[in-house]
């Protein structure tokens, strides 16, 4: 015993020995190059497929009228897609007890936790918070929502929905849709972007179109370009179509984008008919099928279209979710676009992601080309 005590000692000395001497052969440069680890270093990939969210909750509310309510935030159906559409996120709901390490590593976590319940479940989702905290949200008449990044895996966002009771809850859900969906949605545009970008960038057309046309947009390996149009009036004021397209043979599905500007002349613009009135006119003079001398138009007049009003980027923008089609009837599928306005150039553009994809599911295809369109600026 007294032997290994002594070379346990000598052992500690040595190695504290060694890391001095280590340490006074690193010069003051060397340090200033050193990279400064944090534990998000060392977290996992996060896991999951496209536009999925893992919800962890009491299994007994899940089916009761919270978990209708959460379906119904989360898996109504896609704006301005064909019939039976789809829904907006693919919803898993994993019970607390059955959460392992594996599906705390998801990449969107979405944790609902009525304190009124009293079950096992909700008791392993108390664990989470002190009791003060808890105590806190209870006195609370709102519930709270708490938005954590990379918590268990990295690239994962984890969203947690706290309140006294089941009718608190439902009631902020729908009061709040847009704003929770959107929590969501942008972190999954960033995974489509990722996607769309994954065989690198055009940086040589994207420089070009930013000189000749005054726009930013970045343009994915693989799209080629079919129009690039400027034209000039007598009152020097000018309009511009820029059409790019992804035609994969292989598997039947096109990806499409593009980009109109003209001036911007009245209020009048300003509104969701008016920019399909223009958008028909773009299909009609640019976006021909020279085979059967069709042109692209929309299905508003069988489907209604969806629009809002947005902020894109610090810019006032309508968006229009809709179908398209030929007007020979061989093609369609669903489109987004966005009416931007240019206060500074006195300009109105629109820009466009439409798709065609007849035999596959459609939700990730559209999340691609409007991860493109995010980039656009002016």
């Amino acid at each position: 015993m007294k032997f290994q005590t002594i070379t346990k000692f000598a052992f500690l000395a040595f190695f504290l020995l060694t890391v001095a001497f280590l340490s006074s052969c690193t010069s003051d440069s060397d340090n200033k190059d050193e990279k400064v680890f944090s534990y998000k270093d060392f977290l996992p990939p996060s896991k999951g497929g496209r536009g999925e969210i893992l919800l962890q909750m009491d299994s007994s509310k899940w089916e009761g009228d919270l978990g209708a309510a959460v379906r119904e935030l989360y898996m109504t159906p896609m704006p301005g897609f064909p019939q039976p559409a789809e829904p907006i996120f693919k919803l898993y709901h994993a019970a607390p007890k059955k959460v392992n390490d594996l599906l705390d590593e998801y990449h969107s976590i979405f944790v609902v936790l009525s304190l009124e319940s009293k079950s096992y479940d909700s008791d392993i989702l108390r664990k989470k918070f002190s009791k003060e905290s808890l105590d806190r949200i209870e006195a609370d008449t709102t519930p709270y929502l708490i938005v954590k990044q990379d918590e268990h895996a990295k690239n994962q966002q984890v969203v947690y929905l706290i309140g006294k009771d089941d009718e608190q809850l439902i009631k902020h859900m729908k009061a709040n849709e847009e704003k929770l969906r959107e929590i969501f949605y942008k972190t999954e545009r960033e995974r489509s972007y990722l996607v769309a970008f994954r065989g690198g960038k055009q940086t040589g057309r994207m420089q070009r179109y930013e000189k000749e046309h005054g726009f930013k947009l970045g343009i994915p390996d693989g799209y080629q370009e079919a129009k690039d149009i400027i034209i000039t009036n007598k009152q020097k004021q000018d309009s511009g179509f820029v059409f790019m397209r992804l035609i994969d043979n292989a598997n039947g599905r096109d990806r499409n984008i593009f980009v109109a500007y003209k001036p911007y002349t009245s209020q009048g613009q300003l509104n969701a008919d008016s920019v399909l009135a223009w958008r028909r006119e773009l299909g009609e003079k640019y976006m021909k099928d020279p085979d059967r001398g069709s042109y692209v138009t929309d299905q508003t007049d069988v489907m209604p279209y969806f629009s809002q009003e947005i902020n894109f980027k610090g810019h006032y923008a309508i968006e229009i979710r809709a179908l398209w089609k030929l007007t020979s009837l061989t093609s369609g599928g669903p489109f987004l676009g966005y009416l931007i306005v240019d206060e500074k150039k006195n300009r109105l553009y629109y820009i466009e992601g439409f798709i065609f994809a007849p035999t596959s599911k459609k939700r990730d295809y559209i999340r691609e080309v409007e991860s493109i369109l995010w980039t656009f600026e002016l």
